[in-house]
């Protein structure tokens, strides 16, 4: 929750409240330009490094026995949809999850 002072000056409140349980309730200094950058550095830092770590994934799994199965079995159903198409049935969209990235990394952010 944000809160501004008659002074002008704002304040940052973190606090958890459940059933019947209270969480910590923090009260935040403003950061300094210094440390704004260094946690920036930091985030750009993590994610570059999630990401490699899931390319590395995914490339494992590119190479694996399930991969190859996942992409014939979903080729094969795809060849018979386009084929009932052409017989008239409805269209309809086969999913291609063999395209995919496997493994994604969920990136850390930098809030406004």
């Amino acid at each position: 929750m944000g809160a501004k002072k008659k002074q002008g000056s704002s304040v940052m409140c973190w606090g958890m409240i459940g059933y019947g349980w209270k969480g910590p309730f923090h009260v935040g200094d403003p950061e300094t330009e210094e440390e704004k950058q260094e946690a920036e550095s930091e985030i750009l830092r993590i994610n570059t490094k999630m990401e490699e770590e899931a390319e590395k994934a995914n490339a494992i799994w590119r190479n694996s026995a399930e991969w190859a199965t996942l992409q014939l079995q979903e080729l094969a159903t795809a060849q018979i949809q386009r084929q009932a198409e052409k017989n008239g049935a409805p269209k309809k969209k086969v999913d291609q999850i063999w395209r995919r990235k496997k493994f994604m990394s969920g990136k850390p952010s930098v809030q406004p």
